[in-house]
């Protein structure tokens, strides 16, 4: 089955994989925790060893009456086994130290961002069960005076009853529908600095307070991000600055990074291959604002040039392998992605 997928649900888009089922509207907890296979707990039980030597009194007897057929039992202390409630399949075996987060927990906390705005928007089971995923969206989408196009804040849950994942909350840009999807919100909120990771051990409850109090303020870093936006789209640029711009973006990301190459160009310091490079590299950032993802409306503006600078940084510019292309546009803190603020404004006051 596509990416561990077992069970699971969908609003109104279904998942790549086509499983699950597909909602017309949110649903609430109880329906949500149901459709995601959400809907069991966890239980705990000693874990017994099978062997043929050492047998507990009691089987003693059973075994001098019907001989080597009965297997002594004891008990393995200091570990325990994690069954599923509802058909009692083993999830995972641990140490009896290792305190396990109940399907509760992450609705509770679920429950606290619906308050701020945030829906149930996919829920799903992998493995078995041993892997659960809850993506929340806030049905807020961040728009931009000019721009048609739409950017979808959400929040990923994810948790683990195999001890192989804390309950981990984080703002993200994806879709969980998949173990796939789930690893890649997981690192991307990592990248973002808005990963929140609570063990399973005893004290997991104290860390849920402090991730209550981080996960609120999601809703204000994003109407931060939508106010900055609207403020680029605000500032007019000339034909002159967005060819600055293209250029220095395939180059250093600076305006003096332009006339320093102009100047070594002049001299002599680069090769006619060299040349032909950054040339054909600034008409591939020219051509998108022709294109059809820099609304007309911000052809010439600074939120235009901000949408043209991150689609050459992420999709345009060449990629060594299709590992490095995911890994540049979902996994990792591109220092020339986080440039471009600076760049923008050196445009401005120029």
């Amino acid at each position: 089955m596509p990416a561990y997928f077992e069970q699971g649900f969908f609003v109104r888009v279904p998942a790549w994989h086509g499983l699950g089922v597909v909602l017309d509207d949110y649903p609430g907890r109880e329906e949500a925790m149901r459709l995601a296979g959400h809907d069991f707990d966890i239980v705990e039980r000693d874990l017994l060893v099978v062997g043929n030597t050492d047998a507990p009194d009691d089987f003693r007897g059973a075994r001098a009456i019907l001989g080597a057929k009965i297997r002594p039992v004891k008990q393995a202390g200091g570990w325990k086994a994690h069954l599923r409630s509802d058909t009692l399949d083993l999830i995972h075996v641990s140490k009896d130290t290792y305190t396990r987060i109940p399907n509760e927990v992450p609705y509770d906390f679920a429950e606290l961002l619906l308050d701020e705005g945030f829906r149930y928007e996919t829920g799903i089971t992998l493995r078995g069960g041993a892997s659960c995923a809850l993506t929340l969206l806030l049905d807020e989408p961040i728009t931009v005076q000019g721009d048609d196009s739409v950017t979808l804040p959400y929040v990923g849950l994810s948790w683990a009853h195999d001890g192989s994942g804390a309950f981990r909350v984080r703002s993200t840009s994806v879709r969980q529908v998949c173990a796939n999807t789930v690893a890649l919100s997981e690192a991307e909120g990592k990248r973002l600095g808005t990963d929140i990771s609570i063990r399973h051990t005893k004290n997991w409850a104290a860390r849920i307070e402090d991730a209550k109090k981080v996960l609120v303020g999601t809703r204000r870093d994003i109407e931060a991000y939508r106010e900055i936006m609207e403020q680029y789209g605000e500032i007019q640029v000339t034909p002159l600055q967005r060819d600055l711009f293209s250029q220095a973006v395939v180059l250093d990301q600076t305006v003096a990074s332009v006339s320093r190459f102009k100047g070594d160009v002049a001299s002599g310091a680069y090769s006619v291959r060299v040349q032909n490079n950054v040339e054909r590299e600034t008409a591939k950032v020219k051509a998108l604002f022709s294109g059809k993802t820099i609304p007309e409306a911000h052809r010439f503006t600074a939120y235009g040039l901000h949408l043209a600078g991150v689609e050459y940084l992420d999709h345009v510019r060449k990629y060594q392998s299709q590992d490095s292309y995911v890994g540049r546009t979902l996994l990792r803190d591109e220092p020339a992605k986080a440039r471009l603020p600076k760049l923008l404004n050196e445009l401005v006051a120029a």
